[in-house]
């Protein structure tokens, strides 16, 4: 198998702010899906924090975002 053709794991890091982030806006922002803690799902987790959610949501879409940014480094 490639590299390219295995899925893609997510990152401690992303994993604990995939919970937090499920825990905390699941009912307010993720309602209407059940995004991954992939690289992708997290993209999608923080646009919809922001989208929906208060000042509080905003923060954990920064901290989503720096996490995204220190995996690719």
């Amino acid at each position: 198998m490639l590299p390219a053709d295995r899925p893609e794991e997510p990152s401690s890091d992303l994993a604990i702010l995939h919970k937090e982030a499920v825990e905390k806006f699941g009912t307010s922002c993720l309602w209407s899906m059940k995004p991954s803690s992939s690289r992708l799902g997290m993209k999608v987790v923080a646009d919809q924090l922001r989208t929906h959610g208060g000042m509080d949501a905003w923060r954990l879409a920064a901290k989503i975002d720096e996490a995204l940014n220190q995996a690719t480094r």
